[in-house]
């Protein structure tokens, strides 16, 4: 029998630096005023489903990129946080 805990909820996910230590960035949509692609706020960071980041991801390690996938935590994906 098939479960349905989580039967209408979408995973949302960040894109992180693979080997970074605290604290931790994030990708943003686009670069910031200082031409940046990184920002240290989880709620300004771009949010990607799952099937669309390991696409990123795949893309990201053909160039020599070590990125990582991170699940944002409903906190961050309504905004209450911020």
């Amino acid at each position: 029998m098939r479960g349905y805990r989580n039967a209408g909820r979408k995973e949302i996910y960040a894109i992180v630096e693979a080997d970074a230590t605290q604290p931790m960035r994030y990708l943003l949509a686009e670069p910031g005023p200082d031409g940046s692609p990184w920002t240290l706020d989880p709620s300004k960071a771009r949010r990607f489903s799952g099937f669309e980041g390991f696409d990123f991801l795949g893309r990201a390690l053909e160039r020599g990129l070590e990125l990582a996938m991170m699940p944002l935590d409903d906190v961050v994906v309504d905004g209450a946080g911020q």
